[in-house]
């Protein structure tokens, strides 16, 4: 569990509150902000007792932050892939908590979550893989968006322009055919990229140019789709070889 430690001045600060809850995993997660602010964040590893502890834990760390939770506006919930138990816990909370408080609810997606880490170049295609039960991984291709290309029009440098775009669904797979899988659709890729505007005549100046959407390769054998996932891991494809 880790420790809280309130911000100066926390006591007196106003304003609504956001809440995020995560349990996708074995863990069960959870933070407020206020504009823009950590007001505090907190993780447990309890994989048999969430039920037990999400409620009066959240009652004790608003207590020890002199926080209320009638300032809680906003609330965004991991809503999957991940653990079912989990989920369940985390949005039924979220459900009860919002319709008690009047606060606005949201979903989040735990792969997306897991692809904004990392700042990439713009369009680069990122591979999020999650170790799943009995055997398999759970994948999903997301195009990052690049960082804004001008300081003075950031928040702050770093920062990215916009969320990652999925390119797939989330699907599940032993390792070696997700391995195959991200092979095929990168050279899918690849092949679209090769009929570049410049590679085309004036006559068909259209013919050939990737969209963006190419059609994904034939999946892997084993695999098939589902809404579940567990702890994350990232890969990117790797680079074309000469």
């Amino acid at each position: 569990m880790t420790q809280m430690t309130p911000a100066a001045g926390l006591a007196e600060a106003t304003g609504a509150i956001t809440l995020a809850l995560n349990a996708a995993e074995s863990r069960v997660q959870a933070a407020a902000l206020r504009d823009g602010e950590t007001l505090f964040a907190q993780e447990w590893h309890v994989p048999s007792q969430g039920t037990e502890l999400l409620a009066p834990a959240l009652a004790d760390a608003f207590a020890r932050m002199r926080l209320s939770l009638a300032d809680v506006r906003r609330i965004a919930c991991v809503q999957g892939p991940g653990s079912f138990t989990g989920l369940r816990l985390v949005l039924s909370t979220a459900a009860g908590m919002a319709r008690a408080l009047g606060a606005e609810l949201a979903g989040l997606s735990y792969t997306q979550l897991l692809a904004c880490g990392p700042l990439l170049p713009r369009g680069t295609v990122l591979w999020v893989l999650t170790h799943a039960r009995r055997g398999l991984v759970h994948m999903q291709a997301f195009r990052m968006p690049g960082e804004m290309p001008d300081a003075a029009n950031a928040a702050a440098p770093g920062v990215p322009c916009g969320l990652p775009e999925a390119l797939t669904p989330v699907e599940a797979a032993t390792l070696d055919a997700a391995v195959a899988r991200i092979v095929a659709f990168q050279s899918t890729t690849e092949n679209a990229a090769d009929k570049s505007p410049a590679s085309q005549t004036a006559d068909n100046p259209d013919h050939g140019v990737p969209r963006g959407d190419s059609p994904l390769p034939p999946e892997a054998p084993k695999n098939r789709r589902c809404q579940q996932t567990g702890p994350g891991a990232i890969l990117t494809p790797p680079p074309p070889s000469a």
